[in-house]
């Protein structure tokens, strides 16, 4: 008999879901941003201020992980 599968450790759960959790909510309130903006901000403004916090935002993790900005040959394939 083969054993069953094993649960994953708790840490393993917490590490995937609470992204997971921060993803969801943040992607699913974008509506209520968009709703807001069709008619008022122009679509190219729309998506370079999106881009501009997105790109922020990804800095700042990466600065708090202390991740580097550059890539090696495997970051652009």
């Amino acid at each position: 008999m083969t054993p069953g599968p094993t649960d994953p450790p708790q840490s393993t759960r917490a590490a995937v879901l609470i992204p997971f959790g921060i993803v969801t909510l943040i992607w699913g309130s974008t509506w209520l941003v968009i709703r807001d903006q069709i008619a008022v901000v122009p679509p190219s403004w729309s998506i370079s201020y999106r881009f501009l916090v997105a790109s922020i935002a990804m800095a700042i993790y990466a600065g708090i992980k202390r991740e580097s900005f550059k890539f090696d040959a495997h970051g652009y394939a």
